[in-house]
């Protein structure tokens, strides 16, 4: 089952990596092999737009 935190933490971890297109890309690939469970987890779209997941905090000035 898809889970958006841990998707989250796995995108993150894989940024981190010496190879880190690679290794994201993976982490991507693995969430859209079952769309079913990303659907259920996110939600059906009711229109096109770009929907934020995650906002790193770093480099915020907040």
């Amino acid at each position: 089952m898809f889970d958006l935190d841990r998707f989250t933490a796995d995108c993150l971890a894989a940024a981190a990596e010496r190879a880190a297109p690679h290794a994201v890309r993976d982490v991507v690939a693995r969430a859209v092999e079952a769309p079913e469970e990303v659907l259920a987890a996110i939600g059906e779209p009711r229109q096109a737009s770009v929907q934020t997941l995650n906002r790193s905090r770093r480099g915020s000035r907040s």
